[in-house]
């Protein structure tokens, strides 16, 4: 039903999807490319994503975010969380 909703523009055009994970893109990042791409009925190719990664380092503990400009239509961020701390997959979407 969201996928329809979100096909039909029911809430609007895309500008802002945020992720929250556990884990880091290589464990995890495929789980959240394949959500974004049934949702949003969009074939990602390699050519069409710019990614921007940062590892940051906190108390000896890594965390990861991820910066993806989609085409330039709209930008996904995905933060990954320690999975000693956590296990979740939020996401939150903003709509024009």
């Amino acid at each position: 039903m969201l996928k329809k909703q979100i096909a039909k523009e029911e809430y609007g055009a895309p500008f802002r999807l945020d992720f929250y994970t556990y884990g880091d893109w290589e464990k995890n990042g495929i789980h959240t490319i394949d959500t974004l791409m049934y949702l949003f009925g969009k074939s990602i190719k390699e050519e069409d994503i710019r990614i921007e990664a940062k590892k940051i380092t906190l108390k000896k503990v890594n965390w990861t975010d991820v910066l993806i400009r989609f085409n330039d239509e709209f930008i996904v961020t995905i933060n990954y969380v320690p999975e000693q701390f956590y296990q979740l997959f939020e996401m939150d979407f903003k709509f024009f």
